[in-house]
């Protein structure tokens, strides 16, 4: 026997013994961390879903909601004394209904002296008509023909509610008074004395805004206005 077959046989080198080592190393070490990666991956979607299915919620309970107004009557001495729902014209109190719709047309027909006066009533009353309506066209037409903000240049128009009567149904009769005096001087230009029935309805929508100027949603349907006396 040579001395070459006496000794053993060694195998050969792998090359891709480093690699699949290399390989092992990687996957031992970082496996966990992209493991972890799916996860926080997969919780992250799922946060969004219901984030998503939260913001939906939100949209469509905010559509659906209204705001139903309440009448609260008081005695002599400011007690609460009865709670009703006001879902008709007839459901609210006549002496709420005096009060507002005096509001209204003292607001309409007023000329004050402070210009910013003016504009906050202009605005108010607006709150008590629906943009398009007869009664809202009929307004703007004429205050396109006699002009407020012309008007208070040289004179103011005062407003007194004589009365406010429920006539039927959701119409109301208001007799009023105005009195034209000069700007500047006070002098008095004329006074004329004026009747109206007013038709009301209830708004079909209060929404955050209306609330805070007209909480009970009174609305001026339709007007015809009448002069009695006066110069």
């Amino acid at each position: 026997m040579t001395s070459e077959q006496g000794k053993e046989t060694r195998a050969a080198p792998d090359p891709d013994a480093g690699y699949r080592r290399a390989r092992q190393d990687w996957d031992e070490r970082f496996a966990g961390h992209a493991q972890a990666a799916r996860q926080w991956r997969m919780m992250a979607m799922f946060n969004g879903v219901l984030m998503i299915i939260g913001l939906g919620y939100g949209v469509w309970a905010s559509a659906m909601s209204k705001h139903v107004p309440y009448i609260v009557a008081h005695d002599e001495l400011g007690r609460a004394v009865a709670t009703t729902e006001a879902k008709t014209v007839t459901d609210w109190p006549v002496p709420v209904v005096k009060r507002e719709l005096g509001d209204f047309v003292s607001r309409w027909r007023s000329v004050p002296a402070d210009i910013e006066v003016l504009r906050a009533d202009l605005n108010r009353m607006f709150s008590y008509t629906v943009n398009g309506s007869a009664a809202s066209q009929r307004i703007k037409t004429q205050g396109r023909a006699n002009s407020p903000f012309e008007i208070i240049k040289t004179r103011t128009n005062a407003v007194e509610i004589i009365s406010v009567l429920h006539e039927r149904g959701s119409t109301w009769q208001v007799e009023w008074r105005e009195t034209t005096r000069a700007r500047g001087t006070g002098k008095t230009l004329g006074v004329g004395h004026y009747k109206g029935s007013f038709v009301l309805e209830r708004a079909a929508k209060l929404s955050p805004e209306l609330i805070s100027v007209n909480p009970l949603g009174i609305i001026v349907a339709h007007f015809d206005i009448q002069k009695l006396n006066g110069n």
